[in-house]
């Protein structure tokens, strides 16, 4: 029973470091992980011991059948093979050994020595689930979160996560607290998000103490706490979660609950950008773009701001759209900078939709379409971008593209008048408006 404890240990402390990428291979045991177990567990990893296991397990012991399972799984003592694995893992599984449903779930969930079947993961899932493996608990509510397997259904998703949280299950935390952050399948809450992300970021989830960061950053659900959330971004960007190398890095840009250190700041946001954070990226190319702590490049920047605009990363495709508009860096084409505005318009970019209404009001790379330029400036003015709110109210006040309306004319000016906009307080000046 020790050896088996031991065994059990070792092979879920390996399998931790890949919980926050559920859907890739975990990696093998390092020799300095082997080295840290005890005499016992390192003979239990033995040829001549997984031999003894096989033959218990060919008798019909369905612990044995497990472990050996597990084995296979991580290659100790036995090559690593995940369709041995798989074998194993289904007769102990079918004769209801919870770890080895959940294992054979993950199996048919990536695709690990069988063909990848989602339905198939569910189904075992649930069946280690409904045993109270908190493992599996908080994979099946990921299922049912994104719709895999079964039918999207973010109330199931909370109900399995609810049980992997109460386990203590740092995964089912977090995305407890996702959901309770977004309003999906519990009614929104930001205190109760707030409470989840801080149970699973103390007990070392990386992605959680990014959130609980960006909750200090942004001052939602908790008061506004610089100094907290570089804290909780400096725990998680040191367990290599690149998104909070990318805040940290911004972070110490612009001195906001840290010392300014501009060194320190491009430091991190490469370490974020080169684990391909689309944030990082962005940023990255805005460093070269204007050449903050590095000779400026317009190559080198244009270089990181398509890799984050592959990842449909919005600023950075409005930021390429102006590159092309201007030509800097790149050949001039109004053609091509449409297309990147548009790319950042229809994801709800303000700045990229006023670029398009530009566009059509003007006939720049385009048909000029009075009706198209007010759709997208009245969609950048909605978003509250002042200068999308001048331009419609002066295409009310002159009648382009829409009725005239003075009245709805100075609407618009006395939104984007008090933002400040110069253009609209002229505006209201000139009609005798305030």
């Amino acid at each position: 029973m020790i050896r088996a404890a031991l065994s059990n240990c070792f092979v879920l402390t390996t399998l931790m470091s890949c919980s926050g990428a559920p859907h890739q291979a975990p990696p093998a045991p390092s020799r300095s992980s082997v080295a840290a177990l005890d005499e016992s567990a390192l003979a239990m990893a033995s040829k001549e011991e997984v031999s003894r296991l096989r033959a218990r397990a060919d008798a019909g012991d369905s612990d044995a059948q497990y472990q050996l399972g597990l084995r296979h799984f991580v290659g100790m003592g036995v090559a690593k093979d995940y369709t041995e694995a798989v074998t194993w893992f289904r007769k102990s599984a079918e004769q209801g050994n919870a770890w080895a449903q959940y294992y054979l779930g993950r199996h048919y969930l990536n695709g690990w020595g069988v063909k990848t079947d989602h339905s198939e993961a569910v189904s075992w899932l649930r069946r280690s689930a409904e045993q109270d493996n908190a493992w599996a608990q908080y994979y099946l509510g990921r299922c049912y979160d994104i719709g895999q397997g079964v039918a999207k259904d973010h109330a199931e998703a909370v109900k399995w996560f609810r049980k992997g949280a109460a386990q203590g299950d740092p995964r089912s935390q977090r995305s407890l607290g996702i959901c309770y952050g977004n309003g999906e399948g519990v009614p929104k809450d930001l205190t109760e998000a707030i409470k989840w992300f801080r149970l699973a970021a103390e007990r070392g989830d990386a992605e959680a103490q990014h959130k609980l960061g960006l909750s200090y950053y942004s001052g939602r659900g908790v008061p506004r706490d610089p100094e907290q959330a570089v804290k909780w971004f400096r725990k998680s960007a040191e367990q290599d979660f690149p998104a909070a190398q990318t805040a940290l890095g911004i972070c110490y840009f612009s001195g906001d609950g840290v010392t300014k250190d501009e060194e320190e700041s491009l430091s991190w946001i490469r370490k974020g950008a080169a684990q391909e954070d689309a944030e990082g990226q962005y940023q990255l190319g805005m460093r070269y773009y204007h050449g903050h702590s590095v000779a400026q490049d317009n190559s080198t920047s244009m270089m990181w701001l398509l890799k984050a605009a592959e990842q449909e990363y919005p600023d950075a495709q409005y930021v390429i759209g102006a590159c092309y508009a201007q030509g800097k860096g790149v050949t001039r084409s109004d053609t091509v900078a449409l297309g990147w505005f548009r790319k950042a318009a229809v994801q709800g970019h303000a700045m990229g939709q006023m670029a398009v209404g530009v566009r059509y009001a003007q006939g720049t790379g385009v048909v000029q379409d009075d009706a198209e330029a007010v759709k997208w400036f009245r969609k950048s003015a909605e978003q509250g971008y002042a200068d999308a709110q001048t331009a419609l109210g002066e295409c009310y006040a002159v009648g382009f593209g829409v009725a005239k309306d003075q009245a709805e004319a100075a609407r618009w000016f006395r939104e984007a008048a008090a933002q400040g906009q110069p253009q609209a307080t002229e505006a209201l000046r000139k009609m005798g408006r305030r």
